[in-house]
């Protein structure tokens, strides 16, 4: 498979630790999918993290891949690396990532972001793909067993001691 020579080639490429997410997928590894694109938003996001503390990223760095299969071109924009953490995330969450649960959350947190994003842009039809996007994701977390779970043991463990329904 060249897709994993060229990922294993640039690890800290996002797109290409998404794209061999994708392939493991389509090849029926689930488990090893939802971990590779787990990566991709974690590569993203501290990319994100780099922007916002206006970090000069080095010539060649992972901000630098943009495209399928090591194609680049000027450095990625806040919009496409918050795209991209958002679809990686829900990919992930959707081939039941561990951390499924807080994937959901973080995907339609980052959808929200784009929406208003599109908003600032005058972008009607970007809002409501990503308003859509973000409250099926919502959804999504509502509907797997072990979130709910995990936000009862949350309250408990958070002071929820001492609280009553009466």
């Amino acid at each position: 498979m060249s897709t994993h020579s060229v990922q294993s080639a640039h690890p800290e490429d996002p797109w290409l630790q998404a794209e061999w997410g994708r392939t493991l997928r389509e090849a029926g590894r689930r488990q090893e999918a939802a971990l590779h694109l787990a990566v991709s938003a974690m590569l993203l996001q501290q990319h994100l993290v780099q922007m916002q503390q206006q970090v000069p990223q080095p010539q060649g760095s992972s901000s630098r891949h943009v495209g399928r299969l090591n194609s680049y071109r000027e450095p990625l924009d806040a919009s496409g690396a918050l795209l991209g953490l958002a679809e990686g995330l829900e990919e992930a969450a959707r081939l039941g990532a561990p951390n499924a649960c807080d994937a959901w959350v973080q995907a339609a947190e980052a959808r929200r972001l784009l929406a208003a994003q599109a908003v600032g842009r005058g972008d009607a039809a970007a809002h409501g793909v990503h308003v859509a996007a973000a409250a099926a994701a919502a959804e999504m977390r509502r509907a797997v067993p072990q979130c709910s779970a995990e936000q009862l043991a949350a309250l408990g463990s958070e002071g929820g001691e001492g609280y009553s329904q009466s």
